[in-house]
């Protein structure tokens, strides 16, 4: 398994693709917003994925924002594809996020 960070410089097509199609698997009602969109240095996202044999398998993101006591950050759309779940992928996703958030001075 590879975890990295999903930054808009490494979005691709094939990408992009990928995770709609995992995100279907935590909702397939929502209209999905563009990786490009999200990942803008203005929307404060980190998001991390893994892949294996270079297939997504799991991500996630935490929006972080600053506030009077500090850096605070909101895990969302932690998704791990259903042939994978079990097997501490979503762990690791987690302190991969908090791992990142952290060079932000989140705390």
């Amino acid at each position: 398994m590879r975890y990295e960070i999903i930054t808009v410089a490494t979005i691709t097509t094939a990408l992009q693709n990928q995770v709609s199609q995992l995100y279907e698997q935590l909702n397939a009602v929502n209209i999905q917003r563009p990786l490009a969109e999200v990942l803008a240095s203005k929307n404060n996202v980190i998001m991390v994925s893994c892949c294996k044999d270079n297939v997504l398998v799991g991500m996630a993101c935490i929006a972080t924002y600053k506030v009077i006591s500090g850096y605070r950050g909101i895990i969302e759309d932690v998704i791990v594809d259903a042939s994978h779940r079990g097997k501490g992928i979503g762990k690791k996703l987690m302190q991969q996020l908090l791992k990142e958030a952290k060079k932000t001075g989140f705390r």
